[in-house]
Parts: structure tokens; C-alpha cells; sequence
């Protein structure tokens, strides 16, 4: 299960129909998938809910819809926004500094 839900990557989106949310979840799954492997560096058993990771995980997902859309060479600032925000939640909760994603 997902920090956060297909719903609260729309708003990220701005996208009021759900017809795009198959895509969205199973981006969505990705994402999560990805952050727990890094979690998993500074914690045995990462959160199963989490506000934070939730908000973080939605913008990722956001930014990785948004890279499929609008290509270009470098990562959408959704997903580097995400990426340090990510790294910055390692740091204060678990007191480890993320090596660069």
C-alpha cells in the first residue's frame, strides 16, 4: 500500500477526472517501491503510513507523470523537490545524511 493515494496526486496534477488514474497508480506503485528500498538504508522496517512521505510520494509520482509528458534531460522539479525533501526527512528522523539520489 502507497503513502499516498491517486487522489492526492490529481491536486499535484490539477487533474479532476479520474481518467488518467491507472496510469497515476501504477506510477504511484513505483514511486512507493523506490522509496522504501531508500528508506530501507536507515531502517529496518519503514513506516507504513507516514503524512510526510505521503506528501512527498505524491509530488514524485506528480513529477514522473509529468517526465512522461514532457520530456526532457533532466528530472521534472516535482521529483527533485521530492528527492530532497526525502533526503531531508532521512536526516532529521533517522540522523543520516541520504547519499545523492
Amino acid at each position: 500500500m502507497t503513502y499516498a493515494t491517486v487522489e492526492s496526486v490529481r491536486q499535484w496534477l490539477m487533474i479532476t477526472t479520474t481518467s488518467e488514474d491507472a496510469e497515476i497508480s501504477q506510477i504511484l506503485e513505483e514511486v512507493h517501491a523506490q522509496i522504501l528500498e531508500i528508506l530501507k538504508f536507515y531502517v529496518a522496517e519503514p513506516p507504513s503510513t507516514d503524512t510526510t512521505l505521503a506528501h512527498i510520494e505524491a509530488m514524485w509520482a506528480a513529477g514522473i507523470y509529468r517526465m512522461r509528458r514532457e520530456p526532457k534531460n533532466e528530472p521534472h522539479v516535482f521529483v527533485k523537490t521530492a528527492q530532497e525533501l526525502l533526503n531531508n526527512y532521512i536526516l532529521l528522523k533517522y540522523k543520516k545524511r541520504l547519499v545523492k539520489i
